[in-house]
């Protein structure tokens, strides 16, 4: 090889003995989490004192050690992308969130507001040139490589090597050897509500879109209606399993896409072991990218027929959509959505839709109120609502006043919430229903 490499080699102990008292540490995010790296780090974090973790959710095989709230003077997670194993850490004050937007990680790294001492992520043996892939995740990271004063990677045989994020060997101070698999996350079921909804969703696809999809049980409904549409494309922050089967059946194929066509656009990947070797076989179908490319409302605008699916939740009258809190308590990142959301409707013939079951808490609890909870978060300002979806049907907000808004609401309500939900709107100076 004509680079320099194989002399980059440290152990993970070495590596982890490299990390200072008050560092602001990085981390890959999903299933690239650099797992040998956070074992080691944890094993002397009692020689450390304020060192800052910083990432997304790392999906791992076990707990993450520094999740134990005694660990926060050592190992303080500091996130910008909650995650919900850190909640019990929060609420004891051995965390702290960051309110920021995914694209605004890496926007803030770039422009200095934050200033990473150690990045650390997953990446593939080096190809004849010196360029590793950054395999199945992307996201903050091309951005934290360039602005990173250390940066270190674990080298995974067995991750797949994607198209689209590079990092040459030049760029990288450390390596890892490392050789195990990656994480493996089945698609989460759904049932017959998931299922109307997922239909009600179906209807407003139309053939040659291209989605983005959030992440759980209702994406995954409305990926399983898609079964008989034609050319749809891939513009996301992740995908999976779903995805795929829709790949092999034919259904997504990308030929319609305005930007890339015939790529799979995604900052990073989730699945099981059907998703990982899909990406062993098809690397160069899937365009790998750095979330302020993929996230950013420019770019995401500029994908004719751009459908963002996601999911909230709670819902008010007015079309205000909360979709990280219970009440104040932070359940969720801020995540992408508003960057979809902005993009979607921006988009020629692009669509922003929500969607969730009417109740929650076991029936208990209805999802659109005449109010959000108190304390509730806005992910999504009402201007910018277009489609809300229960089980009960689909309103359309685009262009309606608050009269028009709270009607279809509470038609899309569950029947045994809609009398106190009208009879609360009514109670409201800005809302009139007659």
């Amino acid at each position: 090889m004509a680079f320099e490499y194989l002399s980059k080699f440290i152990t993970a102990a070495e590596a982890a003995a490299k990390v200072k008292d008050n560092d602001f540490v990085i981390l890959a995010n999903g299933v690239c989490g650099p797992l040998e790296f956070i074992k080691a780090l944890s094993a002397r974090a009692t020689e450390l004192h304020g060192v800052k973790m910083n990432h997304a959710k790392i999906t791992s095989p076990t707990p993450l050690p520094y999740v134990d709230p005694a660990m926060a003077p050592h190992l303080m997670h500091d996130t910008f992308a909650f995650a919900i194993e850190f909640k019990k850490t929060m609420m004891v004050g051995a965390a702290d969130f960051a309110t920021c937007g995914y694209r605004d990680v890496a926007c803030f790294i770039a422009d200095g507001t934050f200033k990473p001492d150690v990045t650390v992520f997953q990446v593939t043996p080096p190809d004849a040139a010196g360029y590793c892939s950054l395999g199945l995740t992307g996201s903050y990271l091309p951005i934290a490589v360039q602005h990173s004063k250390l940066v270190i990677a674990e080298v995974n045989p067995q991750l797949p090597m994607t198209g689209g994020c590079r990092v040459h060997v030049d760029d990288i101070d450390f390596f890892i050897d490392v050789d195990y698999p990656l994480p493996s996350t089945a698609p989460i079921p759904f049932g017959d509500v998931e299922r109307r909804i997922g239909e009600y969703i179906g209807s407003l696809v139309e053939d040659g879109s291209c989605l983005q999809l959030g992440v759980g049980a209702i994406p995954n409904a409305a990926l399983a209606v898609l079964e008989n549409h034609k050319d749809l494309g891939i513009h996301t922050e992740t995908f999976g399993d779903n995805v795929v089967d829709l790949v092999k059946r034919g259904v997504i194929t990308g030929r319609k896409k305005t930007l890339k066509p015939g790529l799979m656009t995604a900052t990073f990947i989730t699945g099981s072991n059907f998703t990982h070797q899909f990406c062993r076989e098809n690397g160069m179908m899937i365009d790998l990218q750095g979330v302020h490319y993929t996230n950013d409302p420019w770019v995401i605008a500029q994908q004719d027929k751009m459908i963002a699916i996601n999911s909230a939740v709670e819902v008010d009258i007015t079309g205000q959509i909360n979709a990280e809190t219970l009440g104040s308590i932070q359940i969720s990142g801020v995540g992408g959505q508003m960057e979809y959301a902005m993009g979607a409707l921006h988009s020629k013939g692009g669509k922003y839709i929500v969607a969730m079951p009417s109740t929650a808490a076991k029936g208990t609890i209805s999802r659109i109120g005449a109010y959000l909870t108190k304390g509730a978060s806005v992910s999504v300002p009402r201007h910018q609502a277009d489609y809300i979806i229960t089980e009960y049907g689909i309103a359309s907000l685009r262009g309606k006043n608050n009269r028009q808004r709270a009607k279809a609401l509470i038609e899309i309500a569950h029947p045994d919430f809609r009398e106190q939900i009208e009879r609360e709107a009514r109670e409201r100076h800005d809302i009139h229903l007659d």
